[in-house]
């Protein structure tokens, strides 16, 4: 069996309602905060040199989330070490480092601030290579880089480097990925085809979609064609494809070949989750509970890591995990 994960929170899910574990929240600084603090209304107003003439001031404010935050990750990773091996798996937060890819506050992050980024760092890999974690992480639905607007795709390539910073201190490219959809109107990525940010493909994933676009369609026929096209790796999402299409890939389709065949070799990454009110629901169930989707979900562990997408978390990981080794008992 390959692992199994969770995504961004560790806790108990009880009586319909998930508690993180303690010391364990990642959280985020505003950008009305930090503009409040260079003394104006809007972010209109901001200058590089209004940032610096309030440099201490917003350094005070982001630096103790900094801190925190990666401090959560530690425990973060502690927490996911105490779990089954197999469910060594786990997506960081595209918050852990907050302000870091902003056009002006972004310069809050001097030398002083990445030296204790890059310790705290250093001190969850230590966690990560000891227990044998897979990390993951996973930008918003904002990051677009089909986007047919050049400014969404400018800003999301610096949001991508900004994920980049913090993974490839933690792992390498080849046991991970940072995923997104392909949410826009274009079939092609203009950056790449110029041969801009090649330094990102190896760490890119592009993760097929569940709902028809103006344009384009990030079906997975689709995302596989422009993953193979570039050189990036595919993640398919098991409940996606249902959702779009109503049907199920078997996990002997020459498409999942295909997909598996991007990850060059290495473990892929696959995604599950289950509809909340019927089989194609787009919502996130709490657990994943139908039965029939546990035995075909089980099959896929024979072939890439499961990141389970439940509102449960932990508590709907740790429970799957033992549905699949009943599964496997009851088959022998």
């Amino acid at each position: 069996m390959n692992k199994i994960g969770t995504v961004c929170m560790v806790g108990d899910f009880v009586n319909g309602e998930f508690k993180k574990a303690k010391d364990t929240t990642i959280g985020t600084v505003t950008q009305a905060s930090m503009v409040k603090l260079c003394g104006v209304d809007s972010i209109d107003e901001v200058t590089p040199e209004l940032v610096q003439a309030n440099f201490k001031k917003l350094s005070d404010k982001l630096t103790p989330k900094v801190k925190q935050n990666l401090n959560a990750l530690y425990k973060q990773l502690l927490y996911i070490s105490e779990m089954p091996s197999q469910c060594h798996l786990f997506r960081i937060s595209s918050e852990l480092l907050p302000m870091f890819d902003h056009p002006l506050f972004s310069v809050i992050y001097d030398e002083s601030l990445l030296k204790l980024v890059d310790v705290l760092l250093l001190r969850c890999k230590r966690i990560i290579d000891k227990h044998g974690i897979t990390v993951c992480t996973h930008p918003d639905c904002f990051n677009i880089i089909n986007s047919d607007k050049e400014t969404v795709r400018t800003k999301s390539y610096k949001a991508l480097y900004m994920h980049k910073y913090f993974m490839e201190r933690l792992t390498t490219s080849d046991k991970t990925s940072i995923n997104i959809h392909l949410n826009g109107h274009l079939d092609h990525l203009p950056e790449l085809d110029q041969g801009l940010h090649s330094d990102l493909i190896p760490w890119l994933s592009f993760e097929n979609e569940d709902k028809n676009g103006k344009v384009f369609t990030g079906s997975v026929e689709n995302t596989l064609e422009v993953c193979e096209r570039y050189g990036i790796k595919m993640l398919f999402d098991l409940h996606h494809h249902y959702a779009l299409t109503g049907d199920q890939l078997s996990i002997n389709d020459s498409l999942v070949d295909r997909i598996v065949a991007t990850w060059k070799g290495h473990t892929p990454i696959m995604h599950l989750s289950q509809g909340r009110d019927n089989p194609t629901d787009k919502k996130h169930s709490d657990m994943i509970t139908d039965t029939d989707l546990i035995e075909y979900a089980s099959d896929f562990l024979h072939i890439a890591h499961l990141e389970i997408e439940a509102k449960a978390k932990t508590t709907a990981v740790k429970d799957f995990y033992h549905n699949v080794k009943q599964c496997e008992l009851d088959h022998l």
